[in-house]
C-alpha cells in the first residue's frame, strides 16, 4: 500500500481519465434503458443503478419481475449480461455493474440492458416495490447475523464490511479507497 501511494503516480491521469469515460458511458447508456435510473457515482468503479421502474414488470416468457434477484437473473438469461443484485449490498433494488472492463465491452452491455428493459411488459406497480422493501425490511430484523450494508456518501461502512467479511476485504477495501482518493484528487 505505501509503495502504491509513494510510487510512480504519472500513469494515474490517463487511468482516471479512462474510468471516467467508461463511467460516463454507462450511466447515460443506463438512464436511457426503460424503468432504470442510474445515479452518476464520484469515486467508484462500479455503479448501482435502480431497477425499481421494471419491478412489477413482466418478462417476455411470462415472469414478473418481483425484486432485483429477479431482475439481475432475467438479464442473465435473456441477454448474457451478469450483474450483482442489489440485495446482496443490502440496496433492493438496485443491481451493481462494474465498469472495471473496457469500453466495448460495456456498450454491448448496456445495449442488451436496454434491449432486456424494452422487452418488459406491462406498467410498473409501486405497491409491489413497496411489499418488497417491507418484507427486506421484516428479513433484515430477523437476519441477525447479517447486519444490513447501509451506503455512506456512496460507499459501504467500513466497520460493517470488515465485520462481514474479514481480511479478505481489507485489502479490497484499501484498494478501493486508494483508487477513490486518486480518482477524487485527480479530478480536483
Amino acid at each position: 500500500a505505501v509503495a502504491a501511494l509513494n510510487g510512480d503516480q504519472s500513469f494515474l491521469k490517463e487511468w482516471v481519465k479512462s474510468f471516467g469515460e467508461r463511467r460516463d458511458l454507462v450511466v447515460s447508456m443506463l438512464n436511457q434503458a426503460s424503468g432504470i435510473k442510474c445515479p452518476r457515482p464520484e469515486g467508484a468503479f462500479y455503479v448501482y443503478p435502480s431497477c425499481e421502474g421494471c419491478i412489477g414488470k413482466r418478462t417476455p416468457d411470462g415472469k414478473i419481475i418481483e425484486t432485483d434477484s429477479d431482475f439481475v437473473t432475467y438479464l442473465l438469461e435473456s441477454e448474457g449480461v451478469a450483474t450483482v443484485q442489489g440485495v446482496a449490498f443490502g440496496l433492493s433494488p438496485h443491481f451493481r455493474i462494474s465498469y472495471a472492463t473496457s469500453a466495448k465491452a460495456l456498450e454491448e452491455a448496456c445495449k442488451r440492458i436496454q434491449r432486456a428493459c424494452a422487452a418488459l411488459q406491462g406498467e410498473a406497480r409501486a405497491v409491489a416495490i413497496e411489499q418488497y422493501r417491507y418484507r427486506r425490511l421484516d428479513q433484515r430484523a430477523a437476519d441477525e447475523a447479517q447486519p444490513p450494508l447501509e451506503l455512506l456518501h456512496g460507499m459501504p461502512r467500513r466497520q460493517l464490511l470488515l465485520a462481514a467479511a474479514g481480511p479478505r476485504l481489507c485489502i479490497v477495501l484499501l484498494v478501493f479507497r486508494i483508487t477513490s482518493f486518486a480518482f477524487r484528487h485527480l479530478h480536483s
